[in-house]
């Protein structure tokens, strides 16, 4: 049987109703664009659609990086946090990571 993949679930966290999008038909609709040519409107929408932690919603963009963005620099401590004060942590050195290093998802014991 085959299931729509969407992004509500991943692993054992449920980012509810909100977060749900159907990746199937949104790489249908590229695809008919793109390689058949049927002006179905994808090229009409906004760029860039990125998701919101903590809101758990979707909300589209015109650019990437957003110009509003503040880049910030976060240091490794002690315990299931970090911290954006160095003089706070057990550790001085940043934790930057990136397309070619990325934070790898961990499940839940």
């Amino acid at each position: 049987m085959f299931t729509a993949r969407t992004a509500r679930i991943i692993g054992d966290l449920d980012f509810g109703p909100e977060a749900a999008i159907d990746y199937n038909a949104l790489r249908l609709r590229w695809f008919d664009y793109h390689l058949k040519g049927l002006e179905n409107g994808i090229m009409n929408e906004p760029s860039v659609r990125i998701f919101v932690m903590g809101e758990n919603r979707w909300r589209d963009e015109n650019e990437f990086p957003l110009s509003r963005a503040i880049a910030t620099e976060y240091f490794f401590r002690q315990g299931p946090s970090g911290s954006v004060d160095s003089k706070t942590t057990d550790f001085s050195r940043p934790h930057r990571r990136g397309a070619k290093g990325p934070i790898p998802f961990a499940r839940r014991q």
